[in-house]
């Protein structure tokens, strides 16, 4: 399985948090990612950091990602440093896990985390 973290951020500290963990991370920056690059990119695991004054365009996303049958089972975690509740509500009805991090370096153990319960789940 490809060991690759998609993540939509406009924010470059994620990516390099991401990096000196050991993942490769491929960058989608600010949302502006398309389905075919992302089947293209077969990413391990999706992460998109929700942005305030687009959150509810980037959940949309998230779950039109979450819909296509070649993404149906990579994991996406959306993540911010504050979600409220709808956005909360939202990810949950999307199939999305939501994770709210402060500070950021549990993106990581949540990336790993993650990565590991799809591993095992996927070899059963």
């Amino acid at each position: 399985m490809s060991r690759v973290i998609l993540l939509v951020s406009a924010n470059d500290d994620y990516a390099a948090l991401l990096r000196r963990s050991g993942f490769t991370v491929e960058i989608a920056s600010g949302g502006n990612a398309d389905t075919a690059t992302l089947v293209a990119t077969r990413p391990a695991l999706v992460a998109i950091q929700i942005d305030p004054a687009r959150g509810a365009e980037m959940m949309e996303s998230a779950r039109l990602l979450r819909a296509h049958p070649q993404l149906r089972n990579t994991p996406i975690i959306v993540f911010a440093t504050l979600l409220n509740a709808e956005q909360i509500e939202m990810a949950a009805r999307s199939g999305l896990l939501w994770l709210q991090i402060t500070p950021v370096d549990k993106l990581v153990a949540a990336v790993r985390g993650l990565l590991s319960a799809s591993e095992g789940a996927a070899s059963r």
